[in-house]
């Protein structure tokens, strides 16, 4: 319910971590800035690490990463001075759908 939810993030428990994923990183953004100034982890997995990954240099393969998407990411990641953002570490790429891994 609504009354549920508020009070979850008016009086958090704590350690208060939230898990985001998706595929648009520009779907998400207010989500996502939000987020940051409440919780004390943000998990980001799904096909949204990937443009994170890439604004850190990691290779994504052909991984859906729009320019737009990059460019957010990387906003997100030098805003986030308390280190909350934590990705993946665990990924394979390849530079095709099913191909070897690179």
């Amino acid at each position: 319910t609504w009354e549920s939810l508020s009070a979850l993030l008016e009086k958090p428990a704590k350690p208060f971590v939230a898990v985001i994923g998706g595929a648009k990183v520009s779907d998400k953004i207010k989500t996502i800035e939000k987020m940051l100034v409440l919780v004390d982890t943000l998990l980001i997995g799904g096909a949204m690490a990937y443009p994170f990954l890439k604004a850190k240099g990691v290779t994504v393969g052909t991984s859906l990463c729009s320019d737009e998407d990059v460019a957010l990411a990387k906003h997100l990641l030098a805003a986030d001075k308390g280190g909350k953002i934590q990705l993946p570490k665990d990924h394979v790429t390849s530079l095709e759908f099913g191909g070897a891994p690179c």
